[in-house]
């Protein structure tokens, strides 16, 4: 697979393409988003089993958002053959990379907690030690960065280009570092957008009129989910599409 190299101002492109997409058909993006999380939610609540059943179901679900992504973005004309192509295609390869992506997860868990001296510090509501807990996301992210890169791309380049699994792992983890800057640029939007404005009007609120407060913070945590969370969604078809393929317009 040739990967482009694409300037760092690209990422902010990404966004704003995922933008374009949701503005031409929010209904189709948002219930297929929300389905999507409710599916993974629900998969968590199960007991024991639930946590390993996410990921091997993850890159599949990726897939049917990427081609609900698809449909908006040539015919915008809801079909669900459209809508779960490639999907029985590709199960076993998706299955094996969902598989990959449980395993990369609990390698990282074994890794963070080796970091941590062999436990996690989760808050704890008597003396809760706030400074640790983040500097343990803060690592755990960093350690996350790899596995990030690796799997961002798989699941298209496997549904869409039929590339083989751990094939699928190779090329996106070299396509997203070949992208780097990019990627930087598209992580400090989202920081933008979901932490830094929303932080500011919740301050501004508190400052101008604090009952408001609760209504504000209410509203702003609907508007991320049911917005900005499709938004996001879509923003992995643009950027593989820009990465590797003629990005298909939306008119």
């Amino acid at each position: 697979m040739q990967a482009r190299q694409l300037p760092a101002r690209a990422g902010a492109a990404w966004l704003k393409g995922a933008y374009a997409l949701y503005r031409r058909n929010p209904p189709l993006l948002t219930s297929t988003t929300m389905m999507y999380l409710m599916v993974v939610v629900g998969l968590n609540f199960l007991p024991l089993i639930g946590a390993f059943i996410v990921p091997l179901l993850l890159p599949t679900l990726n897939l049917i958002i990427a081609n609900t992504c698809r449909v908006i973005a040539t015919s915008n004309v809801p079909n669900g053959e459209a809508i779960f192509a490639h999907v029985r295609e590709q199960r076993p390869q998706l299955i094996r990379l969902g598989a990959m992506q449980l395993g990369a997860s609990v390698l990282l868990l074994l890794l963070s907690m080796l970091l941590e001296g062999g436990t996690l510090p989760l808050p704890d509501a008597d003396k809760p030690d706030v400074e640790g807990f983040i500097g343990m996301l803060l690592r755990l992210a960093i350690l996350a960065v790899p596995m990030l890169l690796a799997f961002w791309f798989a699941p298209l380049l496997t549904g869409w280009d039929g590339v083989s699994a751990g094939k699928s792992l190779f090329f996106s983890f070299i396509a997203s570092w070949r992208n780097l800057r990019a990627f930087f640029v598209y992580v400090m939007c989202i920081g933008v957008v979901a932490v830094f404005l929303p932080g500011l009007l919740m301050a501004l609120v508190m400052m101008v009129a604090p009952d408001l407060l609760g209504t504000v913070s209410f509203v702003l945590r609907t508007l991320l989910i049911v917005i900005l969370t499709p938004i996001l969604m879509a923003s992995a078809y643009v950027s593989y599409q820009d990465v590797f393929h003629i990005s298909e317009q939306v008119a």
